[in-house]
Protein backbone atom coordinates (compact mmCIF):
# COMPACT_ATOMS: atom_id res chain seq x y z
CA UNK A 1 0.00 0.00 0.00
CA UNK A 2 1.41 3.39 -0.96
CA UNK A 3 1.30 5.91 1.92
CA UNK A 4 -0.22 9.33 1.64
CA UNK A 5 1.68 11.63 3.99
CA UNK A 6 0.43 14.98 5.27
CA UNK A 7 2.06 17.67 7.37
CA UNK A 8 -0.06 16.91 10.44
CA UNK A 9 1.44 15.05 13.39
CA UNK A 10 -1.85 13.29 14.17
CA UNK A 11 -2.17 9.68 12.96
CA UNK A 12 -4.94 8.84 10.51
CA UNK A 13 -6.83 5.64 11.21
CA UNK A 14 -7.85 3.24 8.49
CA UNK A 15 -10.17 0.35 9.20
CA UNK A 16 -11.42 -2.25 6.78
CA UNK A 17 -14.55 -4.05 7.88
CA UNK A 18 -14.52 -7.79 8.05
CA UNK A 19 -14.87 -9.24 4.61
CA UNK A 20 -16.61 -12.53 4.06
CA UNK A 21 -15.86 -14.30 0.84
CA UNK A 22 -17.92 -17.22 -0.31
CA UNK A 23 -16.53 -19.43 -3.01
CA UNK A 24 -17.99 -22.65 -4.32
CA UNK A 25 -15.21 -25.03 -5.20
CA UNK A 26 -15.89 -27.87 -7.62
CA UNK A 27 -13.56 -30.82 -7.34
CA UNK A 28 -13.14 -33.44 -10.04
CA UNK A 29 -11.91 -36.81 -8.83
CA UNK A 30 -10.94 -39.48 -11.34
CA UNK A 31 -10.45 -43.23 -11.05
CA UNK A 32 -12.51 -43.56 -7.87
CA UNK A 33 -16.09 -43.44 -6.66
CA UNK A 34 -17.35 -40.05 -5.47
CA UNK A 35 -20.18 -39.34 -3.04
CA UNK A 36 -21.36 -35.73 -2.72
CA UNK A 37 -22.84 -34.27 0.45
CA UNK A 38 -26.54 -33.33 0.61
CA UNK A 39 -27.67 -29.81 -0.23
CA UNK A 40 -27.09 -28.75 3.41
CA UNK A 41 -23.32 -28.50 3.03
CA UNK A 42 -21.73 -25.04 3.14
CA UNK A 43 -19.53 -23.54 0.44
CA UNK A 44 -16.01 -22.24 1.08
CA UNK A 45 -16.01 -19.27 3.47
CA UNK A 46 -13.19 -17.02 4.62
CA UNK A 47 -12.99 -13.72 6.45
CA UNK A 48 -10.38 -10.98 6.56
CA UNK A 49 -9.98 -7.82 8.58
CA UNK A 50 -7.31 -5.10 8.72
CA UNK A 51 -6.65 -2.21 11.08
CA UNK A 52 -3.98 0.37 10.41
CA UNK A 53 -2.55 3.75 11.27
CA UNK A 54 -0.27 6.14 9.34
CA UNK A 55 1.79 8.94 10.86
CA UNK A 56 3.64 11.55 8.80
CA UNK A 57 6.76 12.36 10.81
CA UNK A 58 7.87 14.86 8.15
CA UNK A 59 6.46 15.67 4.71
CA UNK A 60 8.84 13.05 3.28
CA UNK A 61 8.98 10.44 6.03
CA UNK A 62 6.24 8.43 7.65
CA UNK A 63 5.41 5.34 9.70
CA UNK A 64 2.73 2.77 8.84
CA UNK A 65 1.36 0.11 11.16
CA UNK A 66 -0.99 -2.61 9.94
CA UNK A 67 -2.65 -5.50 11.71
CA UNK A 68 -4.23 -8.23 9.55
CA UNK A 69 -6.48 -11.05 10.71
CA UNK A 70 -7.54 -13.83 8.33
CA UNK A 71 -9.59 -16.95 9.00
CA UNK A 72 -11.02 -19.87 7.05
CA UNK A 73 -14.53 -20.51 8.35
CA UNK A 74 -15.55 -23.38 6.13
CA UNK A 75 -14.14 -25.39 3.26
CA UNK A 76 -15.04 -28.27 0.98
CA UNK A 77 -12.80 -31.27 0.54
CA UNK A 78 -12.86 -34.93 -0.36
CA UNK A 79 -12.44 -37.51 2.39
CA UNK A 80 -12.10 -41.26 2.38
CA UNK A 81 -11.44 -44.18 4.71
CA UNK A 82 -9.38 -46.28 2.30
CA UNK A 83 -8.50 -44.13 -0.75
CA UNK A 84 -11.18 -45.83 -2.87
CA UNK A 85 -14.54 -44.11 -2.29
CA UNK A 86 -14.36 -40.35 -1.67
CA UNK A 87 -17.01 -38.24 0.05
CA UNK A 88 -17.14 -34.52 -0.75
CA UNK A 89 -18.39 -32.26 2.03
CA UNK A 90 -17.42 -29.97 4.91
CA UNK A 91 -14.75 -31.49 7.20
CA UNK A 92 -15.76 -31.44 10.84
CA UNK A 93 -17.52 -33.30 13.68
CA UNK A 94 -21.07 -34.60 13.35
CA UNK A 95 -21.27 -33.78 9.67
CA UNK A 96 -21.59 -35.72 6.46
CA UNK A 97 -17.80 -35.94 6.34
CA UNK A 98 -17.33 -37.45 9.83
CA UNK A 99 -16.91 -40.81 8.13
CA UNK A 100 -16.03 -43.00 11.12
CA UNK A 101 -19.24 -42.11 12.94
CA UNK A 102 -21.88 -42.90 10.33
CA UNK A 103 -22.80 -45.75 7.99
CA UNK A 104 -21.07 -45.75 4.61
CA UNK A 105 -23.22 -47.82 2.22
CA UNK A 106 -21.03 -46.92 -0.76
CA UNK A 107 -18.14 -48.63 1.09
CA UNK A 108 -20.38 -51.52 2.25
CA UNK A 109 -20.21 -50.40 5.89
CA UNK A 110 -23.80 -50.40 7.14
CA UNK A 111 -22.87 -49.43 10.70
CA UNK A 112 -20.33 -46.84 11.94
CA UNK A 113 -16.75 -48.09 11.65
CA UNK A 114 -15.46 -46.55 14.89
CA UNK A 115 -18.18 -44.80 16.94
CA UNK A 116 -15.82 -44.27 19.90
CA UNK A 117 -13.02 -42.71 17.81
CA UNK A 118 -12.31 -38.97 18.02
CA UNK A 119 -14.53 -36.90 15.76
CA UNK A 120 -13.17 -35.42 12.56
CA UNK A 121 -11.82 -31.88 13.13
CA UNK A 122 -12.93 -28.79 11.26
CA UNK A 123 -10.64 -27.16 8.71
CA UNK A 124 -8.66 -24.41 10.46
CA UNK A 125 -6.39 -21.74 9.01
CA UNK A 126 -5.60 -18.77 11.24
CA UNK A 127 -3.34 -15.88 10.30
CA UNK A 128 -2.49 -12.88 12.48
CA UNK A 129 0.17 -10.41 11.39
CA UNK A 130 1.45 -7.05 12.62
CA UNK A 131 3.57 -5.06 10.15
CA UNK A 132 5.48 -1.84 10.82
CA UNK A 133 6.97 0.22 7.98
CA UNK A 134 9.21 3.27 7.95
CA UNK A 135 9.10 4.99 4.53
CA UNK A 136 11.07 7.85 3.00
CA UNK A 137 10.19 9.57 -0.29
CA UNK A 138 12.66 11.98 -1.79
CA UNK A 139 13.22 13.47 -5.23
CA UNK A 140 15.94 10.92 -5.99
CA UNK A 141 16.20 8.63 -3.01
CA UNK A 142 13.33 6.40 -1.85
CA UNK A 143 13.54 3.82 0.90
CA UNK A 144 11.57 1.56 3.18
CA UNK A 145 12.31 -0.64 6.19
CA UNK A 146 9.63 -3.07 7.36
CA UNK A 147 9.26 -5.66 10.08
CA UNK A 148 6.44 -8.20 10.29
CA UNK A 149 5.57 -10.43 13.22
CA UNK A 150 2.98 -13.04 12.31
CA UNK A 151 1.52 -16.47 13.11
CA UNK A 152 0.01 -18.87 10.58
CA UNK A 153 -1.48 -21.89 12.34
CA UNK A 154 -4.07 -24.54 11.59
CA UNK A 155 -4.56 -27.91 9.87
CA UNK A 156 -5.45 -26.57 6.41
CA UNK A 157 -2.79 -24.71 4.44
CA UNK A 158 -5.27 -23.34 1.89
CA UNK A 159 -6.52 -24.13 -1.58
CA UNK A 160 -2.86 -24.36 -2.61
CA UNK A 161 -1.19 -26.99 -0.44
CA UNK A 162 2.18 -26.10 1.12
CA UNK A 163 2.79 -29.25 3.17
CA UNK A 164 6.10 -30.62 1.91
CA UNK A 165 5.02 -34.10 3.04
CA UNK A 166 2.80 -34.31 -0.03
CA UNK A 167 4.13 -34.47 -3.61
CA UNK A 168 7.74 -33.56 -2.75
CA UNK A 169 7.12 -29.97 -1.81
CA UNK A 170 3.36 -29.53 -1.79
CA UNK A 171 0.64 -29.75 -4.41
CA UNK A 172 0.19 -26.32 -5.94
CA UNK A 173 -3.00 -26.82 -7.94
CA UNK A 174 -6.07 -25.40 -6.22
CA UNK A 175 -7.97 -27.81 -3.96
CA UNK A 176 -5.63 -30.68 -4.83
CA UNK A 177 -4.10 -32.07 -1.63
CA UNK A 178 -4.19 -34.97 0.84
CA UNK A 179 -5.12 -32.98 3.94
CA UNK A 180 -8.40 -34.74 4.73
CA UNK A 181 -8.12 -37.84 2.55
CA UNK A 182 -7.83 -40.33 5.43
CA UNK A 183 -8.97 -40.00 9.10
CA UNK A 184 -5.48 -40.68 10.49
CA UNK A 185 -3.98 -37.79 8.50
CA UNK A 186 -6.00 -35.34 10.59
CA UNK A 187 -4.29 -36.46 13.82
CA UNK A 188 -0.69 -36.70 15.02
CA UNK A 189 1.19 -39.67 16.44
CA UNK A 190 0.31 -38.38 19.93
CA UNK A 191 -3.43 -38.45 19.23
CA UNK A 192 -3.67 -34.66 18.88
CA UNK A 193 -5.46 -32.83 16.08
CA UNK A 194 -2.74 -31.85 13.57
CA UNK A 195 -3.15 -28.13 14.32
CA UNK A 196 0.12 -26.21 14.42
CA UNK A 197 2.41 -23.94 12.40
CA UNK A 198 1.65 -24.31 8.69
CA UNK A 199 4.28 -24.78 6.00
CA UNK A 200 4.76 -21.08 5.18
CA UNK A 201 4.71 -19.78 8.75
CA UNK A 202 7.65 -17.37 9.20
CA UNK A 203 7.02 -15.36 12.41
CA UNK A 204 9.80 -12.79 11.92
CA UNK A 205 10.43 -11.09 8.57
CA UNK A 206 12.63 -8.04 8.03
CA UNK A 207 12.53 -6.23 4.69
CA UNK A 208 14.61 -3.34 3.37
CA UNK A 209 14.18 -1.67 -0.01
CA UNK A 210 15.66 1.40 -1.60
CA UNK A 211 16.07 3.09 -4.96
CA UNK A 212 18.11 6.01 -6.28
CA UNK A 213 17.56 7.89 -9.56
CA UNK A 214 20.20 9.91 -11.44
CA UNK A 215 19.06 12.38 -14.12
CA UNK A 216 21.68 13.43 -16.65
CA UNK A 217 21.64 14.84 -20.22
CA UNK A 218 17.91 14.17 -20.52
CA UNK A 219 18.33 10.58 -19.44
CA UNK A 220 17.48 8.74 -16.23
CA UNK A 221 19.35 5.89 -14.55
CA UNK A 222 17.85 4.18 -11.52
CA UNK A 223 19.28 1.65 -9.08
CA UNK A 224 17.11 -0.49 -6.79
CA UNK A 225 17.99 -2.91 -4.02
CA UNK A 226 15.76 -5.20 -1.92
CA UNK A 227 17.00 -7.20 1.06
CA UNK A 228 14.85 -9.80 2.83
CA UNK A 229 15.65 -11.66 6.06
CA UNK A 230 13.05 -14.20 7.20
CA UNK A 231 12.88 -16.77 9.96
CA UNK A 232 12.89 -20.38 8.77
CA UNK A 233 9.68 -22.28 8.09
CA UNK A 234 8.60 -25.20 10.34
CA UNK A 235 10.62 -28.40 10.28
CA UNK A 236 8.44 -31.44 10.88
CA UNK A 237 8.79 -35.19 11.15
CA UNK A 238 5.94 -36.93 9.35
CA UNK A 239 5.55 -40.70 9.70
CA UNK A 240 4.06 -42.58 6.76
CA UNK A 241 1.06 -44.67 7.82
CA UNK A 242 -1.53 -47.14 6.47
CA UNK A 243 -0.73 -47.33 2.76
CA UNK A 244 1.61 -44.54 1.60
CA UNK A 245 4.22 -42.01 2.69
CA UNK A 246 2.00 -39.09 1.63
CA UNK A 247 -0.67 -40.33 4.06
CA UNK A 248 1.55 -39.41 6.99
CA UNK A 249 1.09 -38.31 10.58
CA UNK A 250 3.11 -35.50 12.12
CA UNK A 251 5.25 -36.63 15.04
CA UNK A 252 3.50 -35.17 18.11
CA UNK A 253 2.53 -31.97 16.24
CA UNK A 254 3.39 -29.77 13.27
CA UNK A 255 6.75 -28.09 13.75
CA UNK A 256 8.20 -31.00 15.78
CA UNK A 257 11.36 -32.81 14.70
CA UNK A 258 12.35 -36.19 16.18
CA UNK A 259 15.82 -37.71 15.86
CA UNK A 260 15.71 -41.49 15.39
CA UNK A 261 18.39 -44.10 15.93
CA UNK A 262 18.37 -47.79 14.99
CA UNK A 263 20.37 -50.58 16.56
CA UNK A 264 22.29 -52.27 13.77
CA UNK A 265 22.22 -55.66 15.50
CA UNK A 266 18.59 -55.89 16.56
CA UNK A 267 16.92 -53.37 14.23
CA UNK A 268 15.24 -51.70 17.21
CA UNK A 269 14.31 -48.03 16.81
CA UNK A 270 14.63 -45.35 19.47
CA UNK A 271 14.03 -41.60 19.64
CA UNK A 272 17.14 -39.82 20.90
CA UNK A 273 15.86 -36.23 20.91
CA UNK A 274 12.77 -34.17 20.10
CA UNK A 275 12.63 -30.48 19.14
CA UNK A 276 9.10 -29.16 19.56
CA UNK A 277 9.88 -25.81 17.92
CA UNK A 278 12.02 -26.96 15.01
CA UNK A 279 12.69 -24.52 12.19
CA UNK A 280 14.64 -24.47 8.96
CA UNK A 281 17.58 -22.02 8.70
CA UNK A 282 16.93 -18.31 8.16
CA UNK A 283 16.15 -17.27 4.60
CA UNK A 284 18.02 -14.25 3.24
CA UNK A 285 17.77 -12.88 -0.27
CA UNK A 286 19.10 -9.84 -2.13
CA UNK A 287 17.41 -8.54 -5.30
CA UNK A 288 18.83 -5.81 -7.56
CA UNK A 289 17.35 -3.72 -10.35
CA UNK A 290 19.01 -1.38 -12.86
CA UNK A 291 17.04 0.81 -15.25
CA UNK A 292 18.02 3.35 -17.87
CA UNK A 293 15.73 5.47 -20.07
CA UNK A 294 16.17 8.32 -22.55
CA UNK A 295 14.05 10.49 -24.84
CA UNK A 296 13.48 9.38 -28.41
CA UNK A 297 11.54 12.40 -29.70
CA UNK A 298 12.36 16.10 -29.74
CA UNK A 299 8.68 17.05 -30.16
CA UNK A 300 7.13 14.70 -27.59
CA UNK A 301 8.89 14.54 -24.22
CA UNK A 302 6.66 11.66 -23.10
CA UNK A 303 8.23 9.28 -25.59
CA UNK A 304 11.07 7.38 -23.95
CA UNK A 305 12.91 4.11 -24.50
CA UNK A 306 13.76 2.21 -21.32
CA UNK A 307 16.09 -0.73 -20.68
CA UNK A 308 15.85 -2.77 -17.49
CA UNK A 309 17.91 -5.50 -15.87
CA UNK A 310 16.78 -7.36 -12.73
CA UNK A 311 18.64 -9.92 -10.66
CA UNK A 312 16.48 -12.02 -8.32
CA UNK A 313 18.65 -13.59 -5.59
CA UNK A 314 21.65 -11.57 -6.73
CA UNK A 315 24.12 -13.38 -4.45
CA UNK A 316 22.83 -16.79 -5.58
CA UNK A 317 22.12 -18.00 -2.05
CA UNK A 318 20.87 -21.55 -1.58
CA UNK A 319 19.04 -21.68 1.75
CA UNK A 320 17.50 -25.05 2.62
CA UNK A 321 13.70 -24.74 2.57
CA UNK A 322 12.80 -28.31 3.52
CA UNK A 323 14.28 -31.68 4.44
CA UNK A 324 13.05 -35.23 3.93
CA UNK A 325 10.40 -35.76 6.66
CA UNK A 326 9.93 -39.57 6.65
CA UNK A 327 12.21 -41.49 9.09
CA UNK A 328 11.60 -44.95 7.59
CA UNK A 329 12.71 -46.77 4.45
CA UNK A 330 12.94 -50.29 3.00
CA UNK A 331 10.13 -50.94 0.56
CA UNK A 332 6.83 -50.09 2.24
CA UNK A 333 8.18 -47.34 4.48
CA UNK A 334 5.03 -46.74 6.54
CA UNK A 335 3.43 -48.14 9.69
CA UNK A 336 0.52 -50.51 9.32
CA UNK A 337 -1.78 -51.37 12.23
CA UNK A 338 -3.62 -54.31 10.69
CA UNK A 339 -6.46 -56.05 12.52
CA UNK A 340 -9.44 -58.33 11.83
CA UNK A 341 -12.00 -55.54 11.52
CA UNK A 342 -13.92 -55.09 8.24
CA UNK A 343 -11.68 -52.09 7.46
CA UNK A 344 -8.56 -54.17 8.15
CA UNK A 345 -6.90 -51.27 10.06
CA UNK A 346 -6.92 -50.38 13.73
CA UNK A 347 -7.89 -46.82 12.96
CA UNK A 348 -8.56 -45.96 16.62
CA UNK A 349 -4.90 -46.60 17.45
CA UNK A 350 -3.83 -44.13 14.78
CA UNK A 351 -6.21 -41.50 16.14
CA UNK A 352 -5.44 -41.84 19.87
CA UNK A 353 -1.64 -42.01 19.88
CA UNK A 354 1.15 -44.59 19.94
CA UNK A 355 4.90 -45.00 20.42
CA UNK A 356 6.39 -44.57 16.94
CA UNK A 357 9.75 -46.18 17.71
CA UNK A 358 8.19 -49.16 19.47
CA UNK A 359 5.68 -49.76 16.68
CA UNK A 360 8.37 -49.50 14.00
CA UNK A 361 10.47 -52.03 15.89
CA UNK A 362 7.54 -54.40 16.34
CA UNK A 363 6.53 -54.18 12.70
CA UNK A 364 10.02 -55.22 11.60
CA UNK A 365 11.62 -55.09 8.16
CA UNK A 366 11.98 -51.33 8.44
CA UNK A 367 15.28 -49.49 8.34
CA UNK A 368 16.10 -45.88 9.06
CA UNK A 369 15.77 -43.71 5.98
CA UNK A 370 19.26 -42.55 4.97
CA UNK A 371 17.67 -39.46 3.43
CA UNK A 372 15.78 -38.55 6.61
CA UNK A 373 16.64 -34.94 7.47
CA UNK A 374 18.58 -34.44 4.23
CA UNK A 375 17.77 -31.27 2.23
CA UNK A 376 15.57 -31.71 -0.82
CA UNK A 377 14.03 -28.28 -1.39
CA UNK A 378 16.18 -25.18 -1.84
CA UNK A 379 15.87 -21.46 -2.41
CA UNK A 380 15.54 -20.64 -6.10
CA UNK A 381 18.86 -19.92 -7.79
CA UNK A 382 19.78 -16.53 -9.22
CA UNK A 383 17.46 -15.35 -11.97
CA UNK A 384 18.37 -12.58 -14.43
CA UNK A 385 15.72 -10.72 -16.40
CA UNK A 386 16.23 -8.19 -19.18
CA UNK A 387 13.53 -5.91 -20.53
CA UNK A 388 12.90 -3.16 -23.03
CA UNK A 389 9.98 -0.73 -22.81
CA UNK A 390 8.69 2.03 -25.07
CA UNK A 391 6.93 4.72 -23.05
CA UNK A 392 4.61 7.22 -24.72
Amino acid sequence: MNPSFTSTSQPSIIFAEKLRVTLLVLTLVFACSVQVAPASFVSFEAESGTLGADWAITPRMGIEIRYARKRVDNMIDDQSIDDSVYYIGNPGPNTYSDLLHRPLPADNFLTPICPDCPHAPRAERRYDGLETRLRYRGTRLNGQVSYTYSKLYGNFSGLTDTDVTDASGGRHNANNNRTFDLPEMQFTTSGKVADGPLGTDRPHVLGMAGSYTVRWFGMETSFGLIQTVAQGSPKSTCVGVVDSTSACQFYDQRGTWATFAQDQATGAFSVTSVDHHARMPFLTQTDFNLGHSFKVSKTNEAMRLAFEASAINLLNQHAVLSVSPNPFAQGNEYLKFSDNSPLGTDVKKFLTGYDVAAEATAQGKLIKNSRYGAPFLFQNARTLRLGVRFIF
